[in-house]
């Protein structure tokens, strides 16, 4: 298991995965009403952004440590093309099974 992405209660070690201590939608906000111009480049939106600081009590000490989380993203033009990749036969549907 790797410990990258361990959170550790700095009073008494306790370990905690982030989702333990993030709530997924405050985590990555909610943005809306999002305008962007022609070319795609954000212009402006209404909403809440990402929030990486949480405060959190701890379940084995019971003090109180906060988490700042460093979100980095990573683009990368190179991508796999899995378009067809895989392939399903579909057979026409029946509204009739055969018996035996």
């Amino acid at each position: 298991m790797s410990s990258k992405h361990i959170i550790r209660c700095c009073h008494c070690g306790a370990e905690y995965l982030p989702a333990e201590i993030f709530y997924p939608n405050d985590f990555l906000g909610k943005p809306r009403n999002i305008e962007k111009d022609f070319n795609g480049k954000l212009i402006n939106y209404l909403g809440l952004n990402m929030n990486t600081t949480e405060t959190y009590y701890c379940d084995y000490c019971g003090k109180r440590f906060k988490v700042d989380a460093n979100v980095k993203f990573y683009v990368d033009s190179k991508v796999k093309n899995y378009k067809n990749a895989y392939k399903t036969k579909l057979s026409k549907p029946s509204l009739f099974m055969k018996e035996d």
